[in-house]
This record gives C-alpha cells, sequence and structure tokens, in this order.
C-alpha cells in the first residue's frame, strides 16, 4: 500500500499528521511525502521522519500545487492499494487496516468513506452532509456497487476529497490530476469512480479534517473561475465514457449550480472577471441547452442560473436575481412550513374538540346515570321509611301484646309446656 502526502508549508501540523501515519496498526505500508517548494520548516520535518523510518520516500519540487505533487507520488507508487491524504490532517490509527482487509475481502476497486471536520483553533468535531453521504447508505447499504447502481444526481453528491477514497492502484494506471488548477479532485474523482466496477461505501468516520483560516480551500485570496474548465473536463469524462445522455441531469446539477455557486464565494474584484467568464461559457452551450429536454425539465433554479447568466447586463444584476429567486423559493418553503404548521394546529383542535365532544356525551351520560341512582335512592329510602314505620307498628304490637293479663295468666303454661318438650 501507498499513502501520497503533498506538502506544503504546514510545519505547524506536519508531525500530527505524520504521527497519525506511523502509529498505523497496519504494518506494511510506504508513505510518501512531495514538498511542494515550501519555505518554511516542512521538508525539515520530513527528512527526520525519512531517518527515523525506513517506509518513507521524500521527493521534492518547485511549487506547483497539490495536483503535481499527488501525481508525483502515483508516479513512484509501489503498493497495491493507493490513499491520499493532506499534510495537516489526522487519520485514525486503525484506519488503513481497516480500509486494507475490508478491500482484499471484497476484491474492491474503491472505498468511500466518511470525513470528520475539527475546528483548528477549539478543536470541536463537526460533520456534515457532504462529507457524510447518507444517500449512499440509503442507496446502497452495506452492498457492492457500482457508478450503474446510482442515480444521476447521487453520483454527483459523493464527496470528491482525495482522502475519503481507498484505490485498487491498477484503477488509477494512467489516470491523473489536472494540473494547474483549483477544484482538480472533481474529474480525477468523476473519472476513477466510473472506472470502478467494485466499490463499496464504508459508514465510518477514519478521517479527521482539519479547518483552518488559511488553507488553500478556506483561502478568501483564491479566485473560484477554474470552476468553469473544471466543469468543460466531467463532461468531457462523461462523454468519453459513453454514460453522458445518462447522466446528464446531474451534469446539469453540479456544473452550471456550483459555478454560480464558486461565483458568488469570490470578491468584488474579480466578479466581473468571473461573470463574463460564465457568459461565455453559457452562451456556447445554450444552442444545445436550449434544444435539450433534460434541461428544460431540470430544476427552475439551474435553469435560473443559465438564462440569467447570459441575459444579464451586470454581474450585480446576474447574482441579484438568482438571489431574488431564492428568496422567493425561501418564502415559499417558508408558507408550505407554516401551512403544514397550521394544519397540524388544525388536527390538533379538531382532536381537542373531538375528545371535548366525546367528553360532553360522557358527561351527559354520567348525568344521566347519576339521575337514574337519585331515583333509586329516594326508593329505597321511601322503602327504608316504610320498613321503619312498620317495624315501630310491630313493635308496639309486641309491647302491647307483652304487657297484656293474658300472655302474664298464660305465662306459667308455657314454661310447663317447654319443659313437657324437654
Amino acid at each position: 500500500m501507498s499513502v501520497i502526502v503533498p506538502v506544503y508549508n504546514v510545519e505547524n501540523y506536519l508531525e500530527e499528521c505524520l504521527d497519525s501515519l506511523v502509529n498505523q496498526t497496519l504494518i506494511d505500508f510506504e508513505i510518501i511525502c512531495i514538498d511542494d517548494g515550501s519555505t518554511d520548516r516542512s521538508l525539515e520535518i520530513l527528512r527526520q521522519y525519512e531517518s527515523q523510518y525506513p517506509n518513507f520516500r521524500i521527493f521534492t519540487q518547485n511549487n506547483n500545487g497539490p495536483s503535481r505533487a499527488r501525481n508525483v507520488g502515483l508516479d513512484n507508487a509501489l503498493g497495491e492499494y493507493i490513499y491520499f491524504m493532506d499534510s495537516d490532517d489526522i487519520l485514525s490509527k486503525f484506519a488503513l487496516k481497516n480500509l486494507y482487509t475490508i478491500a482484499k475481502a471484497k476484491s474492491l476497486d474503491l472505498i468511500i468513506f466518511k470525513l470528520m471536520n475539527f475546528n483548528d483553533e477549539t478543536g470541536e468535531k463537526f460533520s456534515t452532509d457532504y462529507y457524510d453521504m447518507k444517500f449512499l447508505k440509503e442507496t446502497v447499504g452495506d452492498s457492492v456497487f457500482s457508478h450503474r447502481d446510482l442515480d444521476s444526481n447521487y453520483i454527483f453528491k459523493i464527496a470528491v476529497s482525495p482522502p475519503a477514497k481507498f484505490y485498487r492502484r491498477e484503477i488509477l494506471d494512467d489516470l491523473r490530476f489536472p494540473e494547474g488548477y483549483l477544484f482538480e479532485d472533481n474529474p480525477f474523482f468523476v473519472e476513477s469512480f466510473f472506472r470502478c466496477e467494485r466499490v463499496y461505501f464504508h459508514d465510518k468516520y477514519l478521517y479527521y479534517r482539519r479547518i483552518r483560516n488559511n488553507s488553500i480551500t478556506t483561502s478568501t485570496n483564491r479566485t473560484y473561475m477554474d470552476y468553469i474548465p473544471i466543469s468543460e473536463m466531467m463532461i468531457d469524462i462523461a462523454k468519453r465514457y459513453g454514460v453522458y445522455e445518462d447522466y446528464r441531469e446531474g451534469l446539469y446539477a453540479k456544473t452550471i449550480g456550483n459555478i454560480f455557486f464558486r461565483f458568488t464565494e469570490v470578491g468584488e474584484e474579480v466578479k466581473d472577471e468571473f461573470f463574463h467568464k460564465i457568459q461565455d461559457d453559457f452562451n456556447s452551450k445554450k444552442e444545445e441547452y436550449d434544444s435539450d429536454e433534460v434541461f428544460q425539465n431540470s430544476p427552475e433554479r439551474i435553469r435560473k442560473i443559465f438564462y440569467e447568466g447570459i441575459d444579464s447586463q451586470t454581474y450585480k444584476e446576474y447574482e441579484l436575481s438568482i438571489n431574488v429567486l431564492d428568496l422567493n423559493t425561501e418564502l415559499e418553503k417558508q408558507k408550505v412550513r407554516y401551512e403544514q404548521r397550521i394544519d397540524n394546529y388544525r388536527d390538533k383542535v379538531d382532536r381537542l374538540n373531538g375528545d371535548i365532544s366525546d367528553k360532553r356525551k360522557e358527561i351527559k351520560s354520567l348525568k344521566k346515570e347519576i339521575n337514574t341512582n337519585k331515583k333509586e335512592i329516594k326508593r329505597l329510602n321511601n322503602k327504608i321509611d316504610s320498613l321503619t314505620k312498620s317495624n315501630e307498628s310491630l313493635r308496639k304490637v309486641n309491647d302491647e301484646l307483652m304487657n297484656s293479663t293474658s300472655w302474664k295468666v298464660t305465662k306459667p303454661l308455657r314454661k310447663a309446656g317447654r319443659v313437657v318438650k324437654k
């Protein structure tokens, strides 16, 4: 196995990254580090690890970017499997053994797994939908799959980041990262994915991605206009692999949606230039997309981004038109949510009214039962009064009898009679 690590000016993080590699539970693998013209102590740190660990191989180059560095690593890798790691991040100590074991057991071309983010300043860990890829778990579960098993939109929602992938080296063969571009991992992943017949989604966090203010992907000084040619590369790849017709819906969402997203992220000083590049790109596709039924049935936002990019006079008008659409869409969503909440409240009121009606019926029944019981109690009281009067009358008769002269005269006779009976 070969782990490829591009390195550029990360002296504050590099040792933590490399320690997470040398402490892996897997033993037999090489670590290829490519110093991309660092001006800090990064290369010095790499040499220290190279002198201490025999599985380290260090290459150097002028500052040509991570694409060129990864390609140097691919050109020199000897392992059966390839793993890419960024030099300011941390790998779980069980990651490589876990991935290698799964790849061998299932004869896999590619394993995709989840990344956990952590804040460089606070250390706080947090997951994101992008790196969690829950749709893969829901779609393929624990099965081995290929791109043919996924819906077009799902293919282009998979996180493209190289550290979230574990490749069989033969799959990459002559495949290399496009050099001199930002977002170079997009076409690399798309093409590699189309090559794979046996893919597995490992639903685990094995990698910790550092979020820092001065990294390439969070730098406010970078322009994102590269996404236009990167989009062209992805479209060309889909056409070369004969899947463009099947996957163009997802490609439209991916390329057009992300071009506008990158446009919103750049500073004002480059927005006008970016806008005119967007216009040129969209105008070159207009005739094709006008007659494309799949594009015409794409979500409204994708079509709006495309046609407003062509028709708007300024970048401010363009951005405002999409922002208005997004605002209206959000208002509609809120309206639907409020209507649903109102419907829920109405259901609750109806249920409560139903409960009240049932309680009223129950109360009415109880009142009727109480009235019946009152009548019965009254009847019984009358009967008791009648029996009490009868009892008093009998007592009176008995008392009169006991005190009568005849009763007293016959008393000795009654006593004699009881003696005779004995």
